[in-house]
């Protein structure tokens, strides 16, 4: 036979064991909330990325609505263009900063890593302006 003493702890356990699971649901929607949405909308912005990189470099148009300037695109601009990662990008930038604006697209084969052929994929995606 329970008595009242070991019914009342019983019911006191229960309580606090509902409580906890209760909290812990709490914690975890929150976590859910603030923690979702953000890992969620950096995995769309990775896959827009590798979309928009697997499209520049598998097209043979031009994908961007308008060529991309090689006299003032950033590094990360830069970095779309076929053939040309954040390195070779670095590297326009270099070269326009010690020699001024880029008068023909041509001089981009001036620059270490980019020959001829890396100059063909990219010829239809730049421009001066």
């Amino acid at each position: 036979m329970i008595t009242m003493n070991e019914l009342a702890f019983q019911k006191r356990k229960a309580i606090l064991l509902v409580l906890a699971l209760l909290s812990l649901a709490l914690a975890l929607g929150w976590f859910r909330r603030v923690k979702g949405p953000v890992s969620s909308s950096l995995l769309n912005l990775d896959e827009q990325i590798t979309l928009s990189v697997n499209s520049i470099s598998s097209s043979k148009e031009n994908p961007f609505k308008q060529s991309i300037s090689i006299n003032t695109a950033d590094i990360e601009t830069l970095s779309l263009l076929p053939g040309i990662g954040r390195v070779k990008a670095g590297r326009i930038i270099e070269y326009r900063q010690v020699h001024g604006k880029f008068k023909h697209l041509s001089e981009l084969v001036n620059i270490k890593g980019i020959g001829p052929k890396t100059f063909e994929k990219l010829k239809d995606y730049i421009s001066l302006k």
